[in-house]
C-alpha cells in the first residue's frame, strides 16, 4: 500500500490531495512517513485520521449503531433503437418508456422525487 497514490486512497479528495502533495507526500508510503503531530497541527484531526489510515488503523467507532437508511430503490427503463429515428419517433419512444416506468411506480404504491432522463446518440 505504501507506492499507493493518495488520490486512490478513500477519504482523500483533490484538496487535500493538493495538501498534502505541498507538503512533500504523494504516497500513502510518504503519508506513513510523515511527522504526524505536523499533520495534526496543519489538518486538524483529519490530519491525523489520514496518518492512522496510512498505518491501516481505523478508529471508527461502533459502540452505537447506526442510522437505518431509507433503501432507495430505482425504477428505469432503457432501450437501444436499431436506427436513427426522427423526433416523432423518439417522442413515442419516450412516452412509452415513462409509462412503463410510471406503471411500475404505481404497481409499487410509490412515488419519486427525482427523474432521470438519459439520451445517447450515434454521430449521425
Amino acid at each position: 500500500m505504501a507506492n499507493l497514490p493518495l488520490s486512490e486512497f478513500w477519504g482523500i479528495g483533490r484538496g487535500y490531495e493538493k495538501r498534502l502533495n505541498d507538503r512533500g507526500i504523494y504516497s500513502m508510503g510518504d503519508l506513513a512517513a510523515y511527522n504526524p503531530y505536523f499533520l495534526k497541527q496543519s489538518l486538524g484531526m483529519l490530519g491525523e485520521q489520514l496518518y492512522a489510515h496510512a498505518w491501516g488503523i481505523d478508529r471508527t467507532s461502533f459502540k452505537q449503531p447506526l442510522p437505518t437508511l431509507n433503501k432507495a430503490k430505482s425504477y428505469g427503463n432503457s432501450q437501444v433503437l436499431p436506427r436513427d429515428y426522427t423526433d416523432r419517433e423518439t417522442l413515442v419512444v419516450l412516452r412509452e418508456l415513462a409509462e412503463q416506468v410510471a406503471s411500475r411506480l404505481r404497481k409499487h404504491n410509490v412515488q419519486t422525487k427525482c427523474v432521470h432522463l438519459g439520451i445517447g446518440y450515434s454521430r449521425n
